[in-house]
């Protein structure tokens, strides 16, 4: 776990990783329970017949679903001292490059790209990677934004 106690230090950090988080299994349940919140029942996601129908060996995390995680993964990984909240400020780009099975192992790595003083707090830019366990390619590729609210 990588604190930072001031923006200052934060601001030193730029073009550096700030590290990898530990192994998170994603269960169908969550899979399940993402459907029902997000309304999105496809098959792929939620029925191994459909999956194995599409193309692939097992039902596959939404898209969305693995983007969710990208903060809880990130509050394993890095700190800052002195802010009140962090808030998802989005996304410079985002791709999905390999499905993730259900039932499979994910992590994430992340580097600061870039920190931006703003009138209402600091916007931090952080270049996230999800890994899929025992797979070459990751899951998925983004550039996030934070504003952190001192």
């Amino acid at each position: 776990m990588m604190n930072f106690e001031s923006v200052d230090a934060l601001d030193k950090h730029v073009g550096k990783a700030l590290g990898v988080s530990p192994w998170f299994n994603l269960s169908q349940q969550q899979v399940n329970a993402f459907a029902d919140t997000t309304l999105d029942f496809q098959g792929i996601h939620l029925n191994a017949d459909a999956a194995r129908a599409s193309g692939f060996d097992a039902p596959i995390a939404h898209g969305y679903l693995l983007l969710a995680l990208l903060p809880h993964l990130a509050q394993q990984v890095y700190s800052v001292d002195g802010m009140t909240s962090k808030i998802n400020y989005g996304l410079d780009r985002c791709r999905f490059i390999t499905p993730v099975p259900a039932d499979a192992e994910v992590r994430a790595s992340f580097a600061l790209v870039e920190v931006l003083h703003k009138p209402k707090g600091i916007q931090l830019t952080v270049d996230a990677e999800l890994q899929i366990r025992d797979h070459d390619k990751p899951a998925v590729v983004a550039r996030t934004l934070a504003l952190l609210i001192p």
